[in-house]
């Protein structure tokens, strides 16, 4: 689908309102918490002073983007999130690519863009020094590409296929299961010629794997083959053998609607990624959780409309990848986190935009009013998503009976 200059424009005014939304009041708080501060943090100064094993049970690539961030801004929340902020408003871009490459027309694009923006999840992790805006990012991209080469055959597309599933891999072994299922739906929808597309599939997969191994450059300027190899067997270990107790699902004191431990409980309740410390009648929090009315939105689409999906390819694919990094955490030995989900949101989001489209004659205000209040809660979340300081009434009101854990 061939852009105009309508998508130029409106693609770079939405990607610049997102470097402003994300960027603004980025230092709050202006300290490491959460993931950045336990894991990725600590180990991108470890790469600045050349030791690429810290953080070896994930792969380095966004380590690697968060040292660059430290090297040119600074050992401080600048360094550390700008990266984020960027990937993250890349990722609108690409949703409104995908978008207009299967529906064509401005409607879809433009909701799915808006509609991501104002998607919680999203908003936070593109200010966190955390890895799976990038999974989700580079999922996105990936599957943009891929749409492209599968309905052209295009060289060109089957390669950026490849880099960016490359670069969802190198970011964290999750970005496997969209490589599995493009795969997938590629052989199986093409299978009439399938000895010319198990060697299409195959280029894809050894393009991915180059993009992979180079993300570990840096680490084979002062290592072997055979310690990369070493490494790799360490990561295994790490991630089918290392489940602590506290991990468990078989733990006894495990809550698992409370504390999202399975992935049927990651729709309920908010996460806190970090709370302040005012206490009494103000609180301060950054918190987790999914837009309500996007999020909610996307599963009554899906329930609802389950017929009409699978009677159309595209909307197939959107299914597909939406339950390919949801579904399989359903056989995970240890406990998952809701964020776990991000790397879905977007194609839900496409599918929920296509819905409205669809939709929009019969019952525009009704949609015209879902739309509005989408946005309306990003407005009203706002503050509790980006650290402000809040009345603590206020915080219960917008998050329930759930207490800061």
């Amino acid at each position: 689908m061939k852009l105009v200059k309508w998508d130029f424009w409106f693609l770079a005014i939405i990607f610049l309102v997102n470097i402003a939304l994300k960027t603004f009041r980025l230092g709050s708080p202006a300290q490491a918490y959460f993931d950045e501060h336990a894991y990725y943090i600590p180990a991108a100064r470890e790469y600045l002073s050349g030791n690429f094993i810290a953080n070896f049970e994930h792969p380095p690539l966004t380590k690697l983007f968060m040292s660059a961030g430290v090297s040119i801004l600074g050992d401080n929340f600048w360094g550390w999130r700008i990266p984020e902020v960027l990937v993250g408003s890349l990722g609108v871009i690409f949703i409104y690519l995908l978008a207009k490459e299967m529906f064509g027309g401005r409607f879809i694009p433009t909701l799915a863009a808006i509609f991501l923006t104002v998607e919680f999840s999203w908003f936070v992790n593109s200010r966190l020094a955390n890895i799976e805006i990038y999974l989700a990012t580079f999922s996105l991209a990936a599957a943009y590409f891929f749409w492209k080469f599968f309905k052209s055959e295009s060289i060109k597309a089957l390669i950026l296929t490849g880099v960016f599933i490359g670069l969802a891999i190198a970011t964290k072994w999750s970005g496997l299961l969209i490589l599995a299922f493009l795969m997938a739906f590629y052989i199986w929808n093409k299978r009439l010629d399938l000895l010319q597309t198990l060697r299409k599939a195959a280029l894809i997969i050894v393009i991915a794997f180059m993009v992979y191994v180079a993300s570990y450059g840096f680490y084979l300027n002062s290592h072997s083959f055979a310690d990369l190899f070493g490494l790799h067997q360490r990561m295994i270990n790490y991630h089918l053998n290392y489940v602590p107790e506290s991990t468990s699902r078989s733990n006894p004191d495990a809550n698992l609607l409370n504390n999202g431990y399975a992935p049927w409980a990651w729709i309920f309740n908010p996460s806190y990624l970090y709370a302040g410390d005012e206490g009494g009648e103000t609180s301060k929090t950054v918190l987790f959780l999914y837009n309500p009315a996007i999020f909610w939105g996307i599963l009554g689409t899906l329930i609802f409309t389950f017929k009409k999906i699978i009677k159309d390819e595209r909307k197939t694919f959107l299914l597909g990848a939406f339950l390919c990094f949801w579904l399989p955490w359903f056989l995970a030995p240890r406990f998952t986190l809701p964020y776990y989900l991000l790397a879905s949101i977007p194609f839900g989001i496409i599918l929920l935009s296509k819905f409205i489209s669809e939709n929009y004659n019969k019952r525009g205000y009704l949609l015209v009013g879902f739309i509005a209040s989408s946005i309306a809660l990003f407005l009203f979340y706002y503050p509790l998503l980006s650290y402000i300081s809040i009345p603590t009434w206020y915080l219960r009101l917008l998050t329930g009976a759930v207490g800061i854990e």
